[in-house]
This record gives C-alpha cells, sequence and structure tokens, in this order.
C-alpha cells in the first residue's frame, strides 16, 4: 500500500501548485507566513471557517439548482 501511495503523492517536502499560488508575491503572503510560522494561528482559523462552513444552509428544491458542469452555471 505504502509504495502505490507514493506514485499518486509528491513528496511531504514538495508544494501543491494551489499552496504555490497562495504565496507568489500577492496579498495571501502575509497570511502564509503567519500561518507556517504558528500552526495554532493556522489550526484556529481553519476550526472556525469549518464551523461558519457548517452553519450554511444550502438551497434545495426550485431554490437551488445541480449544476452539470461544477465549472459554469446552468
Amino acid at each position: 500500500m505504502q509504495q502505490a501511495a507514493h506514485k499518486h503523492f509528491p513528496p511531504l517536502n514538495q508544494q501543491l501548485h494551489s499552496d504555490q499560488k497562495l504565496f507568489s508575491g500577492g496579498s495571501t503572503d502575509a497570511q502564509v507566513n503567519a500561518y507556517s510560522s504558528n500552526s495554532g494561528i493556522f489550526a484556529t482559523d481553519f476550526a472556525n471557517a469549518m464551523v461558519k462552513m457548517g452553519n450554511l444552509s444550502p438551497l434545495t428544491g426550485t431554490s437551488g439548482q445541480i449544476r452539470k458542469n461544477c465549472r459554469k452555471t446552468n
């Protein structure tokens, strides 16, 4: 199993493309630096974001829509 995982996941010392985009000289660089220097800040912000997301009420019935292609609105 472990050998199979190495084929699908990059080594832990590599960044994901999406993570690298967050630290590329833009407005999110300060946040990335804060999270990388203090994992407690990240953990707190992540927990708060999960609670906030859990409190969202999805649209259902005729109020919502199911996208045929998630990249576009119907």
